[in-house]
């Protein structure tokens, strides 16, 4: 990433404007430039997910070239909500799907998070943060309305199980949210409108020219960089024991309070504080899915370690 990409974003054109005729900007090519660095190949595919507002309808539409991918942002932008795959996506025993078995290629780690959880913080807070937190810096943020989306460029890879590994790691370290680090992670595609929400926020890239990080980090460097800060901060190193040794033979499961006393801010919160009444059947949902795809309990060891604390 060079400073003429950043230059790039500064041609901010929302979706809104393709009803006038304004067409895509350069802000948004240089996006997708930026994600999928290659040309794809024959058996390569860029994945989006798009739904309804209210929760009704999604889908997958999976893009051939960058070209398509336009093509789908023109048919959905004005009442769905669009999100792109971080991965590309390729088809397995013949069909192409948005699974883990499907997951291809990266050129980048997004971090995202969730502005409820830092109260009083403002972008720079968020950037010193993440910044002092990783050991890495950023190559432009996108901000989603409700969040902040970190974006580090890395070099192409189709080691995905690594780079969500690495993902995971950064998430902890940085206290961002850990269910959007999984291997098939999504996050919302830049310059689309926030659906979810009455005032609809458009999501916006942010760069910063004095950024002195263009070039593309490489894994084996950001391993490196979180090794450092997870020796600062042990009980990130080593943040998934199950149980505990109850001392008479007989395994017993940790708190969920012990266990997400320190890192997962967002699951603790809701937790310990509720969601409001509107709120409550999503965020269970994100619960149990954390346990289950983070922290690899079944599903209905998941859903028991979320309703025992409830009940008192």
């Amino acid at each position: 990433m060079y400073v003429q990409d950043v230059k790039r974003f500064e041609d901010v054109q929302d979706f809104r404007g393709l009803a006038d005729g304004q067409g895509f900007g350069q802000g948004f090519e240089c996006y997708l430039d930026l994600l999928f660095l290659d040309e794809l190949e024959d058996i390569e595919r860029i994945a989006l997910t798009v739904g309804k507002s209210d929760g009704s309808v999604f889908a997958n539409k999976f893009c051939r070239s960058k070209s398509e991918v336009k093509k789908v942002v023109s048919n959905y932008y004005v009442d769905h909500n669009i999100y792109l795959s971080l991965s590309t996506c390729i088809a397995r025993k013949g069909k192409m799907k948005r699974r883990t078995e499907n997951m291809y290629k990266r050129h980048c780690i997004g971090i995202d998070f969730d502005k409820k959880d830092f109260e009083g913080m403002e972008l720079e807070d968020f950037i010193s943060h993440y910044r002092l937190r990783t050991g890495l810096d950023y190559h432009f943020i996108v901000n989603s309305g409700k969040g902040y989306h970190f974006y580090t460029l890395i070099e192409g890879t189709k080691n995905v199980k690594m780079v969500a590994e690495l993902t995971k790691r950064l998430a902890r370290l940085a206290d961002a949210d850990i269910q959007a680090t999984i291997i098939t992670q999504m996050l919302r595609l830049p310059y689309s409108i926030n659906h979810k929400y009455e005032e609809k926020p458009v999501s916006t890239i942010i760069t910063d020219l004095s950024n002195s990080v263009f070039e593309r980090y490489s894994l084996d460097f950001i391993e490196g960089k979180i090794a450092e800060k997870e020796v600062a901060v042990p009980e990130l190193n080593n943040s998934k024991p199950v149980s505990a040794d109850a001392g008479n033979g007989s395994k017993k499961m940790k708190t969920t309070k012990t266990r997400f006393k320190k890192q997962y801010r967002c699951v603790e919160k809701m937790l310990s504080a509720g969601v409001g009444k509107g709120e409550r059947n999503q965020c269970l949902g994100r619960i149990v899915n954390y346990f289950r795809d983070v922290e690899k309990y079944s599903k209905d060891i998941a859903l028991g370690n979320v309703l025992v604390p409830c009940q008192y």
